[in-house]
């Protein structure tokens, strides 16, 4: 108890002595570099003009071209507005903007195959011609078109038949909503690569 009553007395000395300022003694005399100068010899006075009541205002025809580039202007100017704006560009025909959103998934996947047969055949993709997009859903995850000797999950898999021409010979791919695609052959078995 003694301890404790020894302990709150010190415990409050040390907070005050923590609180008051630390630095210079406070009975002598500021140093005079270290004032700050008034305000007013900081900031330099702003200049102000006042028109002067008594002189007299020139006439539109006293004043010359000088003195329209010294003083400015003294009168509003006309100015013919179809000279200032410029006049908006025609066009020879409206052009239409693509629909925004998510494009067309037949033509998409289209996009897709007949790049890939481009590719196998090592021809322009442009001389690929889309014949027909036609949504399906595949009896399994072969996309109707299995592989001798392999293994399919037998689930319905919607997707695509698409069939593609190039140099007057058609092309059968089948494809899954998730982006892959088979070249099926005539006998309906995948065409190797």
């Amino acid at each position: 108890m003694k301890f404790l009553n020894f302990l709150m007395p010190m415990t409050v000395l040390i907070c005050l002595i923590a609180c008051t300022p630390q630095g210079s003694d406070s009975t002598s005399d500021p140093d005079p570099t270290s004032i700050t100068p008034p305000l007013k010899e900081v900031v330099p006075e702003i200049a102000t003009t006042q028109p002067d009541p008594t002189a007299e205002t020139p006439l539109e025809d006293d004043i010359t071209s000088d003195d329209e580039a010294v003083t400015g202007s003294t009168s509003p100017a006309e100015v013919d507005l179809s000279q200032v704006t410029s006049q908006p560009v025609t066009e020879a025909s409206p052009q239409i903007a693509p629909q925004p959103g998510v494009p067309d998934p037949k033509a998409a996947v289209a996009h897709e195959v007949s790049q890939d047969l481009a590719a196998r055949l090592e021809a322009d993709v442009s001389d690929v011609n889309v014949v027909g997009v036609e949504a399906v859903e595949w009896p399994d995850s072969s996309l109707g078109c299995p592989a001798p000797d392999m293994m399919y999950v037998s689930v319905i898999t919607p997707g695509y038949l698409v069939t593609l021409e190039l140099s007057n010979e058609q092309y059968r791919y089948h494809t899954d909503l998730l982006g892959n695609h088979v070249l099926c052959g005539e006998d309906d078995q995948p065409v190797s690569q």
